[in-house]
């Protein structure tokens, strides 16, 4: 005997996903946070070269990558757009990973080249300086003190001078930064009083190049300076 026949459609099966399914990050996210991850470990490791091992040529094309930082940011923020009706919060992730990343990789780096200054380059500093001040080493005007680069370490210009006050203000050029490799170095200032504006003003006339910066006080009255 033959089926009863029915007036109900076929149930054809559907492809796409179930309503209820979780959202998962897409290729173009993953490969974000990736480079997120990369960036962190690319500049801890060239800043470890470049302090301690000395390697210019290696940290310059170890940095290289770092260049797309700019380009990965904008493209993290435009997956939010993007992938927002389709991955939902998950769209955020590699935009606050790229921002997490960065904010840890500066205050790493800022803490290891710190800690660099006090433990191996400031002595060496201060020893001449403390000729300076006291007269070994004589300073009447802007001048670079050739004789002795030697006596800083790592440091291919020493420049001293006395300011309207008749402070002493001492300049260490040091290697430039990653990977650009501007020129960047450390200010020593005998006022104890004197403020970053004061010095930055100070220096930008005398060097007369206004893209020199003064940073954060490193140890009193020494001051960390780059161009940027």
């Amino acid at each position: 005997m033959n089926a009863p026949m029915t007036n109900e459609p076929p149930i054809i099966e559907s492809s796409s996903p179930p309503q209820n399914a979780k959202p998962r990050m897409s290729i173009l996210g993953k490969l974000i946070v990736i480079y997120a991850i990369f960036f962190f470990i690319d500049f801890i490791g060239s800043t470890s070269i470049a302090l301690y091992l000395q390697q210019k040529d290696i940290v310059f094309f170890l940095g290289l990558p770092i260049v797309l930082v700019f380009p990965v940011f904008y493209l993290s923020i435009a997956c939010i757009f993007i992938e927002w009706r389709r991955r939902r919060w998950l769209a955020f992730l590699p935009m606050m990973t790229c921002i997490l990343s960065f904010v840890i990789t500066g205050t790493v780096a800022g803490g290891m080249r710190h800690a660099f200054f006090v433990r191996s380059l400031l002595p060496s500093y201060e020893s001449v300086v403390q000729k300076m001040e006291s007269g070994i080493i004589s300073v009447y005007k802007v001048n670079q003190m050739q004789e002795i680069k030697t006596q800083a370490l790592l440091a291919y210009g020493v420049y001293a001078w006395r300011d309207t006050n008749g402070c002493l203000v001492a300049q260490f050029l040091t290697d430039g930064g990653i990977p650009s490799r501007k020129p960047s170095g450390y200010l020593y200032s005998s006022s104890k009083d004197v403020k970053p504006r004061d010095l930055e003003d100070s220096l930008r006339k005398l060097s007369d190049d206004s893209r020199w910066h003064v940073g954060g006080e490193e140890k009193p009255q020494w001051f960390h300076i780059y161009v940027k």
